[in-house]
């Protein structure tokens, strides 16, 4: 009789397949380092793609400022990655969660207002909305991760997003920026900072086979960001950088150097995840937790291949 051996522990190496660190990008105090590897053809848009192809992002036909509606036209799934801003009809938003949603269908999605003081279609607006330059600063998308993550995981992660601490963030953020905005947008500060912000993401341009970024600002972990193929990665990438850049402007000077890519990117890939049917859309939800560096993972996976993945220093 044999001994029924217990199944080996699912990593996100399993999920991922292998990864390398490319070269790292310092500008300031910001250390930006490209994630290489093997890239297939994605089986999925991004909703920057989906919305300049006949895609439509729209507001509620009773607005609602946590809810807005994805007419995805037929095709391939939908990648809807947590905290893309979105601009336009009544008020700018960004996403709260990572979904995979199909296409030829309309869906909700949970958003998060980043701009309190408007609430009204302007002359120029219809009701429907256009990607963003940028995702929110990466101090706002680690506090929606784990204002979204503390949740019961059996609960609803969409509503588990504290509007109002989301308000007072970018109300903090602005404030240490010293912009000023009569509608209190997320958005005027990045444009207070554009000059700024484009003159950091010009030199971390995306390098061929990325899939993929780990960021640091000194030796303060800020965020790593990977999805499964290669083209999808360059359509978020400078978005991203955007978001890093402003978090790097709004930060105050550390001198420490940022720490091994390498040994942190093998530590996250050597991790023990879990992982559960997606509590809305396609494929199932990946969790991870690092010790050291003590780190917290969320992504998405779908017939055994990571699609997304975002990574935020614990508090």
């Amino acid at each position: 009789m044999h001994a029924h051996l217990p199944a080996p522990a699912v990593t996100l190496a399993t999920l991922t397949g292998p990864l390398t660190v490319g070269p790292p990008r310092r500008v300031g105090q910001l250390t930006l380092v490209p994630i290489l590897g093997p890239t297939r053809a994605p089986l999925y848009r991004t909703l920057s793609e989906v919305l300049e192809h006949g895609g439509v992002l729209r507001e509620r036909p009773s607005p609602d400022v946590n809810c807005l509606l994805l007419d995805a036209p037929p095709g391939p799934p939908v990648l809807l990655y947590a905290g893309e801003e979105v601009v336009g009809a009544k008020q700018n938003r960004v996403l709260n969660v990572t979904w995979l949603v199909a296409g030829d269908a309309t869906h909700e999605v949970p958003v998060s207002c980043i701009e309190r003081g408007r609430w009204t279609h302007g002359a120029e607006r219809d009701g429907r909305f256009a990607s963003s330059p940028q995702v929110a600063y990466t101090g706002l998308r680690r506090h929606m991760d784990a204002m979204s993550s503390s949740s019961v995981r059996a609960a609803d992660r969409r509503s588990a997003i504290d509007q109002c601490a989301v308000w007072q963030d970018v109300e903090h953020r602005s404030r240490v920026l010293e912009v000023r905005s009569r509608t209190g947008a997320m958005t005027d500060a990045f444009e207070a900072r554009r000059e700024s912000v484009e003159a950091i993401a010009s030199q971390s341009a995306v390098t061929s086979g990325q899939r993929g970024l780990l960021a640091w600002i000194g030796d303060r972990f800020l965020a790593l960001d990977l999805v499964s193929s290669e083209a999808a990665w360059a359509r978020m990438h400078d978005r991203i950088v955007r978001g890093h850049a402003l978090e790097a402007l709004a930060s105050a000077p550390i001198a420490r150097p940022s720490p091994d890519a390498a040994a942190v990117l093998e530590a996250l890939l050597a991790a023990p995840v879990s992982l559960a049917p997606a509590e809305a859309g396609l494929g199932e939800a990946v969790s991870a937790q690092l010790v050291e560096p003590p780190i917290a993972v969320n992504g998405l996976a779908l017939d055994g291949e990571l699609v997304q993945l975002s990574a935020f220093e614990r508090s």
